[in-house]
C-alpha cells in the first residue's frame, strides 16, 4: 500500500461519502449482446454446458480493469491508529 497525497486524500474524502448507502447511484445502459446469445447458442449446440451471463459479465470487467488498472484499487484504513486512509492498488485482475 502507499500513502496518498493531499489531492487523493480529497478524492478518498469524496469517495467515502459518495458510497455510503444514501449515496448510491444506478445507472443503467442498453448493450447488444448478439455475439453473447451466438455463443451461448453454438456451445448448446456442440454439447458444452452454455457460459452463463454472469460469467460475459466478469469476463468483461476483468477486461476493462486490465485497460484500465488504475481502477483497480481501493481505499483501506491504515492498520495503524496515526496513519491515514491508504491506497491499495492490485497487480492481479481478480473476479
Amino acid at each position: 500500500m502507499q500513502r496518498i497525497n493531499g489531492f487523493q486524500s480529497a478524492i478518498a474524502a469524496m469517495s467515502a461519502f459518495e458510497i455510503r448507502p444514501g449515496n448510491t447511484v444506478t445507472l443503467t445502459h442498453l448493450v447488444d449482446l448478439t455475439g453473447v446469445e451466438r455463443v451461448r447458442a453454438r456451445r448448446s449446440a456442440a454439447g458444452f454446458v452454455k457460459p452463463s451471463y454472469t460469467a460475459f459479465v466478469a469476463k468483461a470487467a476483468a477486461l476493462a480493469l486490465q485497460a484500465h488498472p488504475m481502477a483497480n484499487r481501493r481505499l483501506a484504513a491504515s492498520p495503524w491508529p496515526w496513519g491515514g486512509p491508504r491506497l491499495q492498488i492490485f497487480e492481479t485482475i481478480d473476479v
